[in-house]
């Protein structure tokens, strides 16, 4: 079973794993939780370097009120990020709002190995 946590303020959800144990989040998954909250303004840039060009060529219309967006405008898109700690240590993924710029998909920001791999569109 999933359990939420809040760190900072965050609410993280950490799946069935080895950062619960006995039912309870782990020190360990708090830990990680808090260095990924840390990591937020460095999975913003990622999605960014990854997304900026696919929304300007194919999604921006000027006519339907949608612009081409620079990458701080980009940026600043991105909203209220969903963590999930999943079950294999130091992996994760954070979900970002796109601000209706891919359609109301989601930007999955994927973590392994305590690192940034990607940024994709999802839903």
């Amino acid at each position: 079973m999933d359990t939420m946590l809040t760190v900072d303020g965050h609410e993280i959800r950490v799946m069935e794993g080895p950062y619960i144990e006995a039912g309870k989040v782990t020190s360990a998954a708090t830990e990680f939780g808090r260095k990924l909250i840390g990591m937020l303004p460095a999975m913003k840039k990622a999605a960014t370097d990854s997304l900026l060009e696919t929304y300007n060529d194919s999604w921006a219309d000027e006519e339907e009120g949608f612009p081409e967006l620079d990458a701080a405008q980009f940026e600043a898109n991105l909203a209220s990020p969903k963590i999930v700690i999943f079950d294999d240590l130091n992996a994760a993924s954070v979900f970002f709002e796109d601000s209706d710029m891919f359609g109301g998909h989601s930007i999955d920001v994927t973590i392994d190995e305590g690192k940034i791999k990607g940024a994709t569109l999802v839903g």
